[in-house]
């Protein structure tokens, strides 16, 4: 069995995977009291993924910050491939995977994916900061799909929710702040929504409705499983 590198930036968004990783390995392991389970070793970064300015703004074009860097090395040492359940920072999975010197299975990559396989020709998007849903909204029309964001007003709603998650200070302002932002894309005619921040499906609370919604972190936990189980001896 793979050992898995989690490189974690979001608290509760980390633990949360953690949460469903155990989860997806319930429903394809033998119980076995606390043995079989993939062996997570897990980073949690406590310094921002992004270089930034001395004012806490990002520098642009968007960099790696050292730390983000060391933290991959670290891990890279001591597992056979990394994860990292946190959307925005996948800007950087290129340098991620040479500091690491391993493979970064993307979460990103899945849920276009998983888009792709649904059929949608118009998919909303969520995520933190306009970088970030930009890193989405281009992979997808290059897959020749059509991708829909929201408004800077909205969007500077919802990244203030999601730092309050971050912090654990999250209130029903915060939660109204996320369900808005769904429901704005779908008015807009999105067939669907991805949730491309980890902190949304907390603020969201009860399970995102996967008719028309693509939560990437619940599709890394059980890929993450599957990847960790596979065969690496041939």
């Amino acid at each position: 069995m793979k050992v898995v590198g989690v490189l974690g930036i979001g608290p509760q968004a980390t633990i949360d995977f953690e949460t469903r990783v155990l989860i997806a390995s319930q429903k394809v392991l033998p119980a076995n009291a606390n043995t079989g389970y993939p062996i997570l070793i897990v980073c949690h970064l406590r310094e921002a993924p992004s270089a930034l300015r001395d004012d806490g703004t990002p520098v642009f074009p968007l960099r790696p910050a050292p730390a983000l860097l060391e933290a991959a090395a670290w891990l890279g040492q001591r597992c056979d491939f990394l994860v990292m359940p946190a959307n925005s920072p996948h800007v950087h999975e290129e340098a991620i995977e040479r500091a690491a010197g391993r493979s970064l299975l993307s979460m990103v990559d899945l849920a276009v994916e998983s888009v792709c396989r649904r059929g949608w020709k118009r998919a909303g998007v969520l995520g933190f900061l306009d970088p970030a849903v930009s890193f989405y909204t281009d992979r997808l029309r290059a897959r020749g799909l059509e991708a829909e964001s929201i408004d800077q007003r909205h969007q500077a709603a919802l990244d203030t929710a999601i730092i309050r998650v971050m912090e654990g200070r999250e209130g029903e302002a915060d939660r109204a702040a996320a369900r808005t932002a769904v429901d704005l894309l779908r008015r807009r005619g999105a067939d669907g929504v991805i949730l491309g921040c980890t902190e949304i499906p907390l603020l969201l609370g009860e399970e995102p409705d996967e008719r028309d919604t693509v939560d990437p972190v619940g599709i890394l936990a059980p890929a993450t499983v599957a990847y960790a189980l596979e065969d690496n001896t041939g």
